[in-house]
């Protein structure tokens, strides 16, 4: 028995080279997560990620109700002495930049927290990797799994490692933490794409923007522009800030041959960027991501689990990404302890675990689809406050999954406002004017360099 950072870790016997208790594929945050739940559990457990940490990866804003997991993962004091932005909420800024409406944590109905973190990927996703080794994981990086075959007390998962043979794991369970690679889902026909929200991610960092002073140095802004489009400005530390634009399919398409033009174009075209950006260098190459929401029609089966990105991605607009992938290892652990608990592995004991996580994943994307409607925006420029709706909607974006009646009630009169309001004004669309009114804005979508605007 040994103790960690004043918690029991119950050692078995290390991992044989060619078997383990349960193998995980990935190791990201759900992965590495996943497996620091299980370690506390003592099971032999081995994390088979394709790269090299650390690597390059988007996502940065997080949300207060990722504190209790740190801790509960001994990852926090090492995350609170890498020196991250603090973040006290979120702005919704209009495309002009005149109006700004502003959601603090510390107004939530619920305790949640007051405050979260901007990271830099790279460095936080090692924290949480290197986490997973400390506690006894078998972390193999660039080692990658090519396939996996089930058996009846388990999987043979086929590893090919970039600098040695191929070799086969013997896995009692196997966990896919993949992220966006989904690879159960995909090859198992699980993955199921959401039409609704086909988009693309067009980002880069940048030095020298202005944040402004005090505490909403630290927020996440996001501005609203043109038929369902947004940026997002993350301060990240030693003075880069994240900037990206989530677009449609169609915008990206369009403009496929000149993306930096594009992106630049639409920096231009926005106000609300411009003030601040006067000085602004960038400091990296314009990357693209799919931004498809798309989920697993099943999460977990006979002896395997599905977990963070690889079961489900919601749109990033709400910054739940790593909480989604944390609550979701938490969640798989305890399935999986149950499983060896009562020697039941089938896909029906499993299945607590996606009760569970499919809950969580609705209230955020309940949101997230109100978000993209109109009328619903309208109301996150221009809050209602009456009966702490306002509050309520601040304790869901801390990332609060709680049940409370006080909560959920409004969270329903929230929703059911923003119905009655699109309901009212059924003809009206997005538009180049914004939420607040201004009546003089740019083209909807900016033109490339030389080119004209398209209408």
């Amino acid at each position: 028995m040994n103790i960690v950072s004043g918690r029991l870790w119950y050692s078995r016997a290390a991992v044989n080279a060619n078997s383990c208790d349960v193998a995980v594929i990935g190791g990201g945050p759900a992965g590495a997560s996943t497996a620091i739940y299980l370690r506390q559990h003592g099971y032999r457990t081995v994390v088979l990620e394709k790269l090299r940490f650390p690597r390059f990866h988007i996502g940065e804003s997080l949300l207060p109700a990722n504190h209790r997991l740190f801790d509960e993962l001994g990852i926090h004091d090492e995350v609170k002495a890498r020196g991250y932005p603090t973040k006290f909420g979120a702005e919704f800024v209009s495309q002009c930049g005149d109006h700004v409406r502003k959601f603090y944590f510390r107004e939530a109905l619920l305790p949640v927290g007051s405050t979260a973190y901007q990271v830099l990927r790279s460095d936080f996703d090692h924290i949480v990797l290197n986490r997973a080794r400390a506690v006894g994981t078998d972390v193999r990086e660039q080692a990658t799994v090519t396939a996996v075959t089930p058996k009846d007390d388990g999987f043979e998962v086929a590893v090919e490692p970039k600098e040695d043979d191929p070799y086969l794991l013997h896995a009692s369970i196997l966990v896919d933490a993949s992220g966006q690679d989904t690879f159960l889902s995909s090859r198992l026909h699980l993955k199921e794409v959401d039409e609704d929200h086909r988009r693309f991610a067009v980002f880069s960092h940048f030095r020298g923007i202005d944040r402004g002073t005090g505490e909403d140095a630290g927020n996440i802004r996001i501005i609203p522009f043109g038929q369902g489009h947004w940026f997002w400005v993350i301060p990240l530390r030693d003075n880069l800030t994240s900037v990206g634009a989530v677009v449609t399919k169609e915008v990206l398409r369009e403009h496929r041959d000149d993306i930096e033009g594009y992106f630049e174009a639409a920096i231009e075209a926005t106000r609300a960027l411009t003030r601040t950006m006067s000085k602004a260098e960038r400091v990296e190459p314009v990357r693209t991501i799919a931004d498809f929401s798309y989920e697993s029609s099943q999460y977990a089966g006979e002896r395997f689990l599905i977990v963070g990105d690889a079961a489900a991605f919601i749109d990033p607009v709400f910054s739940a990404g790593v909480l989604m992938a944390m609550s979701s290892a938490k969640d798989a652990a305890k399935a999986i302890h149950t499983a060896f608990q009562t020697n039941n592995f089938s896909a029906r004991a499993l299945r607590s675990y996606e009760r569970e996580h499919r809950r969580k994943l609705r209230i955020m994307s309940r949101l997230i689809r109100a978000y993209y409607r109109p009328a619903f925006l309208e109301m996150f420029m221009n809050p209602v406050d009456m009966f702490g709706l306002k509050a309520a909607v601040s304790t869901i974006l801390a990332g609060s999954d709680e049940r409370a009646f006080r909560l959920r009630w409004r969270w329903e009169l929230f929703f059911f406002i923003g119905w009655l309001r699109g309901y009212l004004r059924s003809n009206r669309t997005m538009s180049t004017v914004c939420s607040h009114g201004c009546s003089v804005h740019p083209p909807l979508s900016p033109p490339l360099r030389g080119g004209s605007a398209t209408q």
